[in-house]
C-alpha cells in the first residue's frame, strides 16, 4: 500500500490526481534509471508531480530505491525523499520514510 505521507499533506489534493502520482510512482520504481525523471499533469487542475529514482541498492532479500517526490498544487511546492523496497519473490512493494523534526517546516 502507497504511504500517505507521500502526498505530502497537500490537502486540496484530488482523487484524481493521488491516482495519477501513484500510478507515476509504481511506473518509476519498476522502469526508471537512477536521476530518471518521470512526471505527471493533472488535467483538471493545476496540479502535477515529479518522481525521480536517486539511488538503487541490495538488500538481502531483494534491493531498495531511494526516490524524490515533488507534488505542485497551483502554486504551492512541496518535497519529499522516500524508500521503497521489493522482495524476492515479492509482487508489490514496501514503502518507507524517514519522519525528521526539520519534516514539520515542509507540511504546514
Amino acid at each position: 500500500q502507497y504511504s500517505d505521507i507521500s502526498y505530502l499533506n497537500l490537502t486540496a489534493y484530488h482523487q484524481y490526481d493521488k491516482k495519477k502520482h501513484i500510478v507515476a510512482v509504481y511506473f518509476a520504481l519498476e522502469n526508471a534509471e537512477d536521476f530518471e525523471i518521470v512526471s505527471w499533469y493533472g488535467t483538471k487542475r493545476n496540479t502535477s508531480g515529479k518522481i525521480r529514482v536517486i539511488f538503487s541498492h541490495p538488500i538481502n532479500a531483494g534491493y531498495c530505491r531511494d526516490y524524490q517526490v515533488q507534488l505542485q498544487i497551483n502554486k504551492k511546492i512541496r518535497s519529499k525523499t522516500l524508500t521503497a523496497c521489493k522482495f524476492i519473490g515479492g509482487v508489490s512493494w514496501s514503502f518507507n520514510y524517514y519522519a525528521n523534526p526539520e519534516d514539520k517546516k515542509y507540511f504546514n
